[in-house]
């Protein structure tokens, strides 16, 4: 299933550009088809990656359904961090299709 419109939250897999195949959670929705999106890692909440939703394959689940709740804070990072860590070994097929 494919969604078109993001939401905070949502899992999303970078189409394009130096990032291509890296897996983001939308932390927050900005005007004119923007996003944030952190990883826990490189790109924290506190300094999200800024990127076109356009050139993201967005996933309907939604990290708060795993115990990431807002506000998001530095505790937060850690648990993006494992849940796109625990995404990515359950749906390896995911960014093949």
């Amino acid at each position: 299933m494919n969604v078109k419109i993001p939401e905070k939250g949502m899992v999303a897999l970078s189409l394009q550009g130096r990032d291509k195949g890296a897996f983001y959670v939308v932390s927050e929705v900005l005007g004119g088809g923007k996003v944030a999106l952190a990883d826990g890692k490189k790109r924290t909440v506190a300094s999200p990656k800024i990127k076109n939703s356009k050139h993201l394959r967005l996933f309907p689940r939604n990290v708060s359904e795993y115990g990431v709740t807002w506000p998001w804070d530095k505790a937060t990072d850690n648990r993006i961090a494992r849940y796109l860590k625990e995404f990515r070994a359950a749906d390896k097929d995911i960014s093949e299709e």
